[in-house]
């Protein structure tokens, strides 16, 4: 069960991402595409995707600005980054959503979380 400053810190992430969800894309672009960059900064990206992958696989939070078809291509590009890294248990989760959603059997995509 949540707490109430877990949930504010929670919404408070969904706010920033929904009102950067551009810039939030771009990111994740340049995450999964510059891998030659120096180690501290490639260890940073690293800690961010996997920051993301957390939220979106057991929070289960993405801002209410994200259509079906933009959490499917976040999440394929996502797998494509735990490929490089021969991540596949993260793959195949991440590919089960996918799943979920291209068959409108999925739960995920609240905008928000109410406390209990």
């Amino acid at each position: 069960m949540l707490t109430t400053n877990q949930i504010g810190l929670i919404n408070q992430i969904e706010t920033n991402l929904a009102n950067n969800l551009e810039s939030c894309e771009l990111f994740l672009i340049f995450i999964l595409n510059k891998w030659d960059m120096q180690t501290m900064v490639e260890n940073y990206l690293d800690l961010t995707v996997e920051e993301v992958y957390d939220v979106i696989t057991n929070i289960n939070v993405w801002p209410k600005d994200f259509t079906k078809e933009m959490k499917i291509s976040f999440i394929n590009r996502m797998i494509k980054h735990f490929e490089e890294r021969e991540e596949y248990e993260k793959c195949a989760k991440l590919h089960a959503m996918v799943q979920g959603l291209e068959n409108n059997k999925s739960s995920i995509g609240r905008g928000r979380i109410e406390p209990n």
